[in-house]
């Protein structure tokens, strides 16, 4: 857990596995792609979670949307 509230999880590796901000994630620690399409469709959400898998990648947004993407950055799933 950093000063400003931010939780960050790891891998057995040390690679990064997880982000968690009550108060909004960076952007800059999301991939672009994943960035421009919430930009595009959500553009007033903030990122509050951020989740790196083996098949995939997921975001939990302000608005309480839940999306997944594949490892190619198509959106696979959304959830509300």
């Amino acid at each position: 857990v950093l000063s400003n509230g931010m939780k960050i999880q790891f891998e057995h590796d040390g690679t990064m596995d997880k982000l968690e901000s009550r108060s909004g994630i960076p952007s800059e620690m999301i991939p672009v792609q994943i960035r421009d399409y919430v930009k595009m469709h959500y553009p007033d959400a903030i990122f509050v979670e951020y989740e790196i898998g083996k098949r995939s990648y997921e975001v939990k947004l302000s608005n309480r949307l839940e999306l997944k993407f594949n490892r190619n950055f198509n959106v696979i799933e959304i959830d509300d």
